[in-house]
């Protein structure tokens, strides 16, 4: 039958590095299906099945395999993970896609951090300038996370945040953008401006909960 996995090519060889026969590290059977893939420095992410859900696991250079979000995992903000899939960044900030038990069915964007940390950014049902939240998707590189949103008006919107200590929203464009940057550290403070964009600072708002929730 079809073997669905990840594989290596190298040397005119083709070598396997997950695929359904494979044991998931630290749970019961094997894998089941691979989604989205990040290649870091120190091996490949992926959004992967399994028997206890759906995770984001880490295939290292040296052969072995290490989860990074598993069902269960509890975040900064006190919820709970259910599903962590689509992977995508560096091995200091990993963005990847999933629900919570607080917000599900509703998918919302996350991070993970070089030490392990997981930050919920924004979801789906959340209402942020005015906007109800109706789709996201997320995409981390170079340390700035870009979250691609579809709003209750059908209108397509993008937030990119830098962690965590200031919040500057600029307005939103004629075509709809708008940029969301929260610095990690002071150190790593930038601000994004072009001539489509005037901008205003505020300080960074609570965790925000579904729509019409505190």
């Amino acid at each position: 039958g079809l073997t669905r996995g990840l594989y290596r090519w190298s040397a005119g060889q083709l070598s396997v590095l997950v695929d359904d026969q494979t044991p998931v590290p630290g749970q019961a059977g094997e894998f089941g299906s691979v989604g989205r893939i990040a290649v870091l420095r120190s091996g490949i992410a992926f959004g992967a099945s399994f028997n206890g859900g759906i995770g984001v696991f880490i295939a290292r250079v040296d052969g072995s395999i290490d989860p990074l979000v598993l069902p269960g995992q509890v975040t900064n903000g006190g919820e709970t993970i259910l599903e962590a899939h689509t992977p995508s960044g560096s091995d200091s900030l990993i963005a990847f896609r999933g629900t919570t038990l607080e917000m599900s069915p509703a998918e919302s964007v996350f991070v993970r951090t070089g030490d392990g940390q997981l930050i919920r950014i924004l979801g789906a049902q959340e209402v942020i300038e005015g906007e109800t939240v109706l789709l996201v998707d997320g995409e981390a590189n170079d340390g700035v996370v870009s979250i691609r949103t579809l709003t209750a008006s059908q209108r397509g919107v993008i937030y990119r945040a830098v962690f965590p200590n200031t919040l500057e929203v600029p307005s939103l464009s004629s075509f709809g953008i708008a940029i969301l940057l929260l610095a990690v550290v002071a150190a790593a403070w930038r601000t994004l401006r072009t001539g489509a964009y005037s901008s205003k600072s505020r300080p960074r708002p609570p965790q925000r909960g579904p729509a019409g929730t505190n």
